[in-house]
């Protein structure tokens, strides 16, 4: 039974590997995401907000650049998205308490590692 594999590849000693040819074509192009953005400091700015800082990851990824930053909650994935520090995230629960992670998606659609987590905020009342 013959095994049919895409025309760049090329078997060596039983293991398929891409060809050097095709291999060259690419090289240095594939795209990867960003790093982790470093997280700050969250604060609650109201019943049902709170405000998280972060900084840019020093890795914008290739291509490089970062096109849009998401937040999201703990206990409860509620979502905010900017393209700077810091995001408002409203909708939050009363009398519950929330630690933040931030991630970065790249101009090459891919998204990076979450943060490390934020410091848990319990809005204001």
């Amino acid at each position: 039974m013959a095994v049919i594999v895409p025309a760049p590849y090329t078997q060596y000693g039983g293991i398929w590997k891409l060809s050097a040819a095709s291999a060259s074509k690419g090289a240095g192009t594939w795209p990867t995401a960003p790093g982790a953005p470093t997280i700050g400091t969250a604060v609650g700015t109201g019943l049902t907000s709170a405000n998280v800082a972060f900084t840019p990851p020093s890795n914008t990824g290739i291509p490089a650049g970062v096109v849009l930053y998401t937040a999201t909650s703990n206990p409860g994935n509620i979502t905010a998205t900017g393209t700077t520090s810091p995001i408002s995230v409203t909708g939050l629960a009363l009398l519950t308490a929330y630690s933040f992670t931030v991630t970065a998606t790249g101009t090459s659609g891919l998204v990076g590692p979450p943060s490390a987590s934020s410091n848990t905020v319990l809005p204001p009342l």
